[in-house]
């Protein structure tokens, strides 16, 4: 399976190009199943991409699919009964809150397993798979037809059969900028085109997971009581300046830490029994042990010559 790094983006001049999922054939043509649980499971699909789990909000589905709320948890119920599907409630950043529904398409159903392990691959004498309508590339060699010379299409070469394309692309952005605004740090209404660049070119040194942990642990430091680092980037920002900065989590709590890598501030009125000269030569001492420019060179013990 290809590292979320690896994915490389291909880019289609048709509708393909604003994503697609995959909808298995033996599903739309499953007798048993009412068309609206089809018609659920393609939409579900569709935001799945090439991945086996998609999150699209409730509300957004009962909207695009003209279902009322009823009616769209009876088809989500029958695709969940006849094990298509399973619903997990989603945890709201570890908290004991729950979030938006997560939907699994499972690949392997039982109700299907006897196809799956029908020797031949032979699907056409089931009920749910008739005869007679086999895709022009269930045929030998049908695809080398039109390509010249005999050659075979590579499989690389068709958009459904590709990990690595736009739509695994466009839900590692949305996964990203999503995560953005659950920190509530500056959030952003809609994602623009300088935060879609910003993504696409932190994803290519770096995977979704190490960006999302990148963004929480900028979360903790930025609202940490404990941390000095105060300022809120936008996304693009963050992305642009502040990632390679956050990427190491131990590294960014232990650099942002009050009292660490913070160069000493000046001295506050000293108290009467206090030499400020000799307060100063102590922070200078200070400033020496952790690397960094003396802060009161006129207090120095100059070397007298004759």
């Amino acid at each position: 399976m290809a590292k979320d790094k690896d994915i490389v983006e291909v880019k289609y001049n048709n509708i393909i190009g604003l994503g697609f999922g995959i909808i298995p054939r033996v599903i739309m043509r499953d007798k048993e199943l009412a068309a609206g649980a089809k018609l659920v499971f393609s939409y579900l699909c569709s935001f799945a991409g090439t991945s086996d789990k998609a999150w699209p909000k409730l509300n957004l589905m009962v909207k695009e699919l003209g279902y009322s709320r009823k009616t769209l948890q009876k088809y989500i119920k029958e695709l969940e009964d006849k094990g298509l599907i399973t619903r997990k409630q989603r945890r709201e950043n570890g908290s004991q809150t729950f979030g938006n529904n997560i939907y699994y398409i499972n690949l392997m159903p039982d109700r299907y397993k006897h196809l799956l392990n029908d020797a031949e691959g032979n699907v056409e004498n089931n009920e749910h798979e008739p005869k007679g309508n086999k895709s022009p590339t269930d045929k030998p060699g049908a695809e080398g037809q039109n390509l010249p010379h005999g050659k075979k299409a590579a499989a690389e070469e068709t958009p459904f059969n590709n990990n690595n394309n736009v739509s695994n692309i466009n839900n590692n952005i949305y996964t990203i900028f999503e995560l953005w605004n659950k920190q509530k740090i500056t959030v952003h209404r809609q994602l623009s085109d300088k935060q879609d660049k910003a993504i696409k070119k932190a994803l290519s040194n770096y995977t979704v997971s190490e960006i999302c942990k990148a963004i929480e642990t900028y979360a903790i430091v930025v609202k940490g009581k404990e941390y000095y680092f105060k300022y809120e980037w936008r996304l693009e920002e963050f992305l642009g300046r502040g990632l390679e900065k956050f990427i190491d989590r131990e590294k960014a709590l232990k650099n942002y830490r009050d009292g660490r890598n913070v160069p000493p501030q000046p001295p506050q009125k000293p108290h009467k029994k206090v030499n400020l000269e000799e307060h100063k030569k102590n922070i200078n001492e200070e400033c020496r042990r952790k690397g960094q420019p003396i802060i009161y060179p006129e207090v120095e013990d100059k070397v007298v010559t004759a």
